[in-house]
């Protein structure tokens, strides 16, 4: 019986129930772990239709060679089982975050006169903050407290290195309060550490509030230089903050999560916001066999192995099994944790700057420009494809009548025009004027030259991830039907257009996906109808100017429409004719001298 016929047979078996199931290949190894609400359906589903799944989950779907399971009470209890079995086994189709060797800390010192540094490995010695995910924002937290309660940063010892040595520029440009003097008591440091660390913890909101408390309460008492000391503070906390331009509403702790499909994978951006301040920002590629829901679950089950859980999430793409996954870490957590939508505008504009990041970290690796990404990204998730359509056809129809019928075919490779594979179709043989068999007869000869194993063209040789006509659900029905009768799947859509011509949605013959005008796909969109449009009319009026030049050409005795074909294949134009000798003409064209006179005289009579 053939591997997945079985595999299928074994799936059905299975439980309507939750629970784990485990896949392995032939050599017992355990190559993927999955947690479902019902095990029946969701591990039948790899065993059906299986040249539909992307490749990364075809390639895991024929590794496996059987699989096992169990059940669990809850899904909850589903998705604890299939944290603790996907460490112990690291599965190779699994998503797996990288340990904590990639991570930064803040290190708080110890001592008698302790410091605050950024540091990208955990010590043996004094109180380590984090992981944080990366380097320069913790230097940048560090370097803010530092400088606004004007702790040293120096290498001296103290307070080994009292007087030793005359105070550093720091020290005269008001950065340092001039440890190295001798002159600062212990317990007046430390309470201006203390201060550090509070500002560093709990965010400047908190910070400031105490220290307007304490500078009141020491100006009710009359210290007013101490106080002043306090309000200096303040106004560095404030000098420091205005820097930071990326802000949210509130002061809750958020996370956004932006995952970007590519070519190779799905990179996913992750910004941290903490008191309502972006603290913290990473990127990660990944190119597990999971679908996207299962990855969206998993990666941000391993994201928060080692880090802090805010209280809220918010990601571009749904999780699977959303509630069990707030439940999940509400228990890790010891408080709520909710998933909220990007329905607020102000969470959208967070979640573009994630997916804009994303796609310019896809866009330095693999030199492609970080817009075409981003938008290509955008029509994946749109119209719900595997993956970007790097590749997309287009096509359209011009006509004057059905003598002068033409058909193109435009490509955009990485959202930009490919010119070098662009198509011209003169269509002769429908009777009348019609423009969804039109299009049909385009595709359909487009894809007997794919299909044609002698093919050399690169044109016709490449398969398109998408194709997106300039035209609604009659012309789609019409191209799908003829894919269907080919053998060949590709996505169609069709650019739907509003009373004023303006590209209002995308239908795929049978429903429609509304676009706003401020989305990438709407201007790709666009930008691919004017393309094809111009070039339709372009190559239109080329061959009428060629046709009716052919019917003057034929007055003259002696050339019939094959002449007339081959002078104009010759010469391009009239102009370039007259240009010639009788001679010049005979010779190249392979008519008679006397033909060739009678032509030149007719063109003379002309003018």
């Amino acid at each position: 019986m053939d591997k997945i016929k079985r595999l299928h047979e074994e799936a059905m078996r299975l439980p309507l129930l939750p629970g784990v199931y485990i896949m392995m290949n032939k050599d017992g190894e355990v190559i993927y772990v999955g947690k479902a609400k019902l095990l029946r359906n969701r591990v039948s589903q790899y065993f059906i239709r299986t040249q539909s799944h992307p490749i990364k989950v075809l390639k895991m779907v024929e590794s496996v060679d059987r699989f096992e399971f169990i059940v669990t009470s809850t899904e909850v209890e589903a998705l604890v089982l299939e944290c603790s079995l996907i460490k112990q086994h690291m599965p190779k189709y699994n998503i797996l975050l990288k340990d904590d060797k990639g991570y930064s800390y803040i290190k708080i010192g110890e001592g008698d006169f302790p410091r605050i540094t950024a540091e990208k490995q955990k010590g043996e010695d004094g109180e380590y903050l984090g992981p944080y995910m990366s380097f320069f924002s913790v230097r940048q937290s560090v370097e803010a407290a530092n400088q606004v309660f004007r702790l040293p940063t120096c290498h001296r010892a103290f307070p080994r290195d009292f007087k030793k040595e005359r105070p550093c520029l720091n020290y005269h440009i008001g950065r340092c309060m001039g440890v190295c003097r001798g002159n600062i008591s212990k317990d007046e440091y430390n309470k201006t550490f203390s201060e550090a660390i509070s500002f560093i913890k709990k965010g400047e909101k908190e910070t400031v509030a105490f220290l307007e408390a304490e500078m009141q309460k020491l100006s009710d008492d009359m210290e007013f230089e101490k106080a002043a000391v306090l309000r200096d503070k303040i106004k560095a906390i404030s000098r420091i903050s205005e820097r930071q331009t990326v802000r949210t509403e509130g002061h809750r702790n958020k996370d956004y999560f932006a995952f970007v499909r590519h070519e190779k994978g799905i990179m996913i951006s992750v910004l941290s916001f903490s008191k309502g301040i972006l603290r913290d920002k990473a990127d990660y590629n990944s190119d597990t066999a999971e679908d996207i829901g299962e990855l969206v679950r998993n990666f941000i089950i391993g994201f928060y192995e080692t880090r802090d859980i805010p209280e809220y999430i918010i990601a571009d793409e749904e999780p699977e099994g959303k509630e069990a996954l707030e439940e999940y870490l509400s228990q890790k957590k010891g408080s709520s944790v909710k998933f909220i939508s990007d329905s607020k505008a102000e969470n959208k504009r967070i979640l573009l700057m994630a997916r804009e990041n994303a796609a310019e970290k896809i866009a330095f690796i693999s030199k492609v420009r970080g817009s075409a990404v981003s938008v290509l990204s955008e029509t994946a998730r749109l119209l719900g494809l595997a993956s970007p359509p790097v590749y997309i056809e287009s096509a359209d129809i011009s006509n004057t009548g059905t003598d002068s019928m033409v058909g193109v075919l435009v490509v955009f490779k990485n959202a930009a025009p490919y010119k070098k594979a662009y198509k011209k179709f003169s269509i002769n043989d429908l009777p009348t004027e019609n423009d969804p068999a039109a299009m049909a007869e385009v595709f359909r000869r487009r894809f007997m030259r794919y299909l044609n194993e002698e093919e050399t063209d690169e044109g016709f040789k490449t398969k398109p991830d998408l194709i997106l006509l300039d035209g609604g659900k009659t012309q789609v029905s019409a191209v799908k039907e003829v894919l269907k009768e080919l053998n060949i799947s590709v996505p169609v859509f069709g650019i739907v257009k509003d009373d004023k011509h303006r590209t209002r949605a995308l239908t795929d013959g049978e429903g429609e996906i509304a676009i706003k005008r401020t989305e990438g796909v709407y201007k790709l969109c666009a930008d691919v109808g004017e393309e094809v449009h111009r070039f339709a009319i372009t190559y239109h009026r080329k061959k009428r100017t060629k046709n009716a030049l052919g019917k003057t050409l034929t007055s003259v005795s002696g050339i019939g429409e094959k002449t007339a074909a081959r002078l104009l294949r010759k010469y391009k134009s009239i102009s370039a004719i007259e240009k010639k000798t009788a001679e010049e003409i005979s010779s190249e064209v392979k008519i008679s001298k006397k033909t060739a006179e009678k032509l030149l005289e007719f063109l003379k009579e002309r003018h």
